[in-house]
């Protein structure tokens, strides 16, 4: 039954809030998508793809007069949004209203996430730091939850699975390891 341990349960907890975090907000975005698709949104984007092209043409001229490594660094910093066009247009860039509508759709969904992990890790009182210190230690904690580690746990929980399954398996190597200390200690 030892496996069954208090940060146990509270980790399990974590990552399935994490799983039921990521499979509500795709639908939510699934029926925002369904939602824009049915509004006809696309002279909304047209606009903003525009007024980003104006900045980043402001942007590219003002790192132009300067040195070369203002250039390409505005330049890899744009190219998220950039597309090169055809042939038929000399290959020139153009700014891409889907992936800017992609990467400004994620973005806000992902800061959702966070604010939704924030919550539950709060609801739920799942703190990182005194579940690690619970995992490690044999004996009553003596960090008492702090809203720091309880807003580590939320941004964990927010990002999604992934990132909360490898801070699961960190802690488990750390447990191992100290179990491992402590068997070589007593033998």
């Amino acid at each position: 039954m030892e496996a069954l341990t208090q940060p146990v349960l509270l980790l399990g907890l974590a990552m399935i809030l994490a799983i039921i975090i990521e499979r509500l907000l795709e639908i939510a975005k699934s029926i925002y998508d369904y939602i824009e698709a049915c509004s006809n949104s696309t002279d909304r984007w047209t606009e903003r793809a525009e007024q980003l092209r104006n900045r980043l043409e402001v942007r590219l001229d003002n790192a132009k007069a300067g040195n070369g490594r203002d250039f390409d660094l505005v330049v890899a910093m744009a190219s998220r949004y950039l597309s090169v066009s055809g042939p038929s247009q000399s290959g020139l860039w153009a700014v891409s209203t889907d992936k800017m509508r992609a990467i400004t759709i994620k973005a806000w969904f992902k800061t959702i996430a966070i604010i939704l992990g924030i919550f539950c890790a709060w609801l739920f009182d799942i703190d990182i730091l005194k579940l690690v210190e619970l995992s490690l230690e044999n004996k009553e904690p003596t960090y008492q939850s702090s809203w720091f580690g309880i807003l580590m746990a939320g941004i964990a929980m927010g990002f999604g699975a992934g990132p909360m399954h490898k801070l699961i398996a960190a802690l488990e190597k750390a447990r191992g390891l100290r179990r491992q200390k402590e068997g070589s200690k007593n033998g």
